[in-house]
């Protein structure tokens, strides 16, 4: 048994999968295999990998005949994995040089079942972690800052850890999620933060997430069910919540939804220049029984927010998607 399984899904990803394998195969540690799962990719991304790494002894091709999304792809990857912990990497972003090596250390010093680490992100040409915690951090029984992190920050025990094999396993629930196309991460996370029996944060940056302007959550076009997607994350949240039973979470997880609404009505908005699809997608926020509560209890509170969110709680759909257009808002 080795002690990491790199788990690549890949789909259109032919300008970065070989610079994403190679970050794996250039680590300062070697005890690892990658696993590269070609997820019926239509474009050259299965024709590099197999003609640059076909042969390597650490490198495991899985060629999927039918494209069913990264989760159900991740879960293929998972079943052939063997190693000790599983490390999930997009096929266009990279893992620093020593990553494995500061996991492997880490998890000695620790034992912990998941290890979390912020991602590196760029910015005008400069690289920046964004850490939650000020210092490493291992949470055991008392997990309310890790989950308050979790509703605040956004971060993903999927996308961003090494989790034990075993309990990835068991809590994987990717074909319960196959209809989910935006925030599978997110969801899937839930089950492992709250059944692992340590979890332990660390603020070194060690995925490097690179800019992919054809990925999922870049589309230029307006799907309908954007916002639809988020509310079942909220579902999921709140049937989780329920587990955790910590009622000063209740009022995080209001600001969550709340800060859900504003952005997706911006960025769907942004998506389109068509005022009769922009003003029915609005009605998907406007009218979602979890924004409304979130607005009774006084959210959003930023000043910049409100006027949005008094606009989409009293239905004037089309006064959102002008304010929106004119007053130029974007939510980063």
């Amino acid at each position: 048994m080795c002690k990491f399984s790199v788990i690549v899904p890949i789909y259109n990803v032919e300008d970065y999968i070989e610079d994403c394998v190679n970050s794996v195969l250039m680590q300062s540690y070697d005890n690892f295999e990658l696993i590269l799962v070609n997820d019926a990719s239509p474009d050259s991304s299965l024709a590099i990998i197999q003609e640059k790494f076909q042969n390597h002894p650490n490198v495991q091709i899985i060629d999927k005949q039918e494209n069913e999304g990264v989760a159900l792809a991740r879960s293929t990857g998972l079943s052939y994995a063997i190693g000790e912990y599983v490390i999930y990497l997009d096929g266009d972003d990279l893992l620093v040089q020593n990553a494995l090596e500061v996991l492997d250390r880490k998890i000695t010093a620790t034992e912990a079942e998941v290890v979390i680490f912020p991602k590196i992100r760029e910015r005008k040409g400069e690289k920046f972690v964004a850490s939650y915690f000020e210092e490493d951090e291992l949470f055991v029984t008392d997990k309310t800052r890790l989950y308050e992190g979790f509703l605040r920050y956004g971060y993903f025990a999927i996308g961003y850890s090494a989790i034990r094999r075993d309990l990835a396993l068991k809590y994987d629930m990717a074909r319960e999620l196959s209809s989910i196309w935006l925030g599978e991460d997110l969801i899937q996370s839930l089950p492992i933060l709250t059944f692992a029996k340590s979890v332990l944060y660390i603020t070194e940056g060690l995925y490097i997430m690179t800019y992919n302007p054809d990925s999922v959550t870049r589309i230029k076009n307006l799907k309908m069910d954007r916002y639809l997607q988020a509310s079942a994350t909220h579902n999921y949240i709140a049937d989780f919540m329920k587990k955790w039973n910590i009622d000063s979470l209740n009022e995080v997880f209001q600001e969550h939804v709340m800060r859900d609404a504003i952005v997706y009505a911006c960025d769907g908005i942004w998506s389109t220049n068509s005022l009769s699809d922009g003003t029915e997608y609005l009605k998907t926020i406007g009218t979602d029984v979890r924004f409304l509560q979130a607005y009774e209890n006084g959210y959003p509170k930023k000043k910049s927010s409100k006027l949005l969110a008094f606009l989409l709680k009293n239905q004037l759909w089309k006064l959102s998607y002008i304010a929106i257009k004119i007053k130029g808002w974007r939510v980063k």
